[in-house]
């Protein structure tokens, strides 16, 4: 069982700290940016403009509890031990489940990326990239499998970084137990092949077989 998660926001004055497990840290990251951050800022753009802005002290640091990693809002970055897939290439780690269908090696994938590089976002020419160095063909049209596998909730949209255009995107709670629980689908590889009718060739044998008897006959 993998231990809890922690995140800590900062932006400003404000904070954000949660504790669970992926699934639960992320409801609670959703609530903060739709609900208490809007109303957060709000407030504090009030208060500035009433009174003079507070000396910050840039030189003590900010204490925080043991394995609590100060997250900015930008980066949408997870902390995570790095440790096992130190010497793995995102080549042996896909191969490792077997010739994955597209959509789950996009999954696993984006998993080795954020495990591995603390990077939780991916774009689509960062899975074009995944292609690339797993040294599989690309997919023909990405959007499509990107927006196929919103659908069925393996991923979702992040929040937008400032100097960065294109959309990102994240895995979802599903789609991380997903990758962990090795629930990913494989294909076999193989070309389907359509088998010609057997019933011209039979009709000619028989053909053939009353030709003999009736010579013999004769």
């Amino acid at each position: 069982m993998s231990e809890p998660l922690k995140v800590h926001y900062k932006v400003g004055d404000i904070e954000f700290e949660a504790e669970g497990s992926a699934e639960d840290v992320e409801k609670q990251r959703q609530a903060f940016m739709n609900e208490l951050l809007p109303e957060a800022v709000n407030a504090v753009i009030k208060t500035h403009s009433k009174v003079n802005p507070p000396i910050i002290n840039t030189v003590d640091p900010i204490l925080l509890p043991p394995q609590t990693e100060i997250v900015s809002e930008d980066t949408f970055q997870v902390s995570e031990n790095q440790g096992e897939l130190a010497r793995e290439s995102l080549a042996s780690f896909c191969n490792s489940f077997g010739n994955l269908i597209d959509q789950d090696f996009l999954l696993a994938a984006a998993y080795f990326d954020e495990k591995k590089n603390n990077v939780a976002t991916f774009s689509i020419d960062s899975a074009r990239r995944y292609y690339q160095e797993a040294r599989r063909p690309e997919h023909s049209n990405l959007s499509l499998l990107i927006n196929r596998t919103i659908g069925k909730g393996y991923i979702m949209d992040a929040p937008k970084t400032d100097g960065i255009s294109s959309k990102l995107y994240a895995l979802t709670a599903n789609g991380i137990r997903r990758v962990e629980n090795k629930e990913l689908s494989i294909t076999n590889g193989e070309k389907k092949t359509t088998k010609k009718p057997k019933k011209a060739v039979q009709k000619k044998t028989l053909n053939l077989l009353r030709f003999m008897s009736r010579r013999f006959e004769s």
